[in-house]
């Protein structure tokens, strides 16, 4: 049975919908109104608030946790600086996406890493003979995404300690809120200007408190899954993610994370090769620019750029 976040105290009294999701374990908002559009509106309008504490979040240090965290992913992470955050996915033997997330270098041999699905099993696989320490940090870190345009002047209000109004895009520093000791990333799926602030699970009240209560200047508003990037958010700014926005019923979609350089596109709906998976990594250059839904619904058009 699923159980509340560290911040059910507070989202569950604004939830007048009652209409939750399960996710990793944990209840979460689907729409905390009746319909999701003044949630969504917060996010392109004003500022909007969402508990993403389900994500499976890891902490990988050690002497060879680069070396790892390498020989997962399908990025470089040797370009990433520290204070640097970057979007990846990570691919079974035969380059087939396990899972995607975003993984922050903290320190030059120390990594917060996050994922949608339970990933520790095949990192500590990966991990056999390295000098490494993986520790499954999810029940211990809440977690809120702050999305939307005046998002950044909300920050910059009550965060001591960083310089919220210079952190660029994809990039993480450390601070406080109500006294409390955050790491704030300039990272979100949204599309629009946004922020997810990381916190000690037993202080994520606390911070929630503070972020509502000087939010009322910025319009600020709590939203569910509905209006964020599983349903919405993404699909109109072209962040895909997978099973979601790219997927079709009954199909095996093969994903290719080369494509775009960052993102896993699924673009084969037959079953590829080995050899027809090396081709796309190693030769053509694809873009996705749209997505063509069935006739007689609207048709999106979205490009996929590396801002990182």
């Amino acid at each position: 049975m699923p159980i509340g976040t560290a911040f059910h105290d507070r989202t569950f009294p604004l939830c007048q919908s009652l209409n939750y999701r399960e996710w990793s374990g944990y209840y979460t908002v689907s729409v905390y109104e009746v319909h999701h559009e003044h949630e969504y509106n917060a996010i392109r309008n004003a500022a909007a608030l969402i508990d993403i504490s389900p994500l499976y979040k890891y902490m990988i240090t050690g002497a060879d946790a680069t070396r790892l965290v390498n020989r997962v992913i399908t990025r470089d992470i040797n370009k990433v600086k520290v204070g640097q955050v970057i979007y990846c996915c990570w691919c079974d033997e035969e380059g087939k996406v396990i899972d995607d997330g975003t993984i922050s270098r903290l320190e030059e041999n120390v990594y917060r890493w996050t994922a949608a699905d339970p990933s520790l099993r095949w990192f500590q696989q990966n991990a056999l003979g390295m000098d490494v320490s993986i520790e499954d940090i999810s029940e211990q870190i809440a977690a809120v995404a702050l999305q939307g345009p005046t998002s950044g002047k909300l920050l910059a209000k009550i965060v001591t300690d960083a310089d919220v109004r210079n952190l660029k895009y994809f990039r993480v520093t450390s601070g406080k809120i109500a006294g409390v000791p955050v790491d704030i990333s300039r990272t979100g799926y949204t599309g629009d200007l946004g922020y997810e602030v990381w916190m000690p699970w037993k202080d994520a009240v606390k911070v929630w408190d503070a972020l509502t209560t000087a939010g009322r200047e910025f319009d600020l508003h709590a939203a569910g899954m509905l209006a964020l990037c599983v349903d919405v958010g993404t699909a109109q700014v072209g962040v895909l993610i997978a099973g979601r926005v790219l997927w079709v019923a009954g199909q095996t979609m093969v994903v290719a994370p080369y494509l775009s350089g960052t993102a896993p596109v699924r673009i084969d709906l037959s079953q590829a090769s080995q050899d027809e998976y090396m081709r796309l990594k190693t030769g053509d250059s694809v873009t996705v620019m749209g997505i063509i839904p069935e006739e007689g619904d609207r048709v999106m058009a979205t490009s996929i750029r590396d801002r990182s």
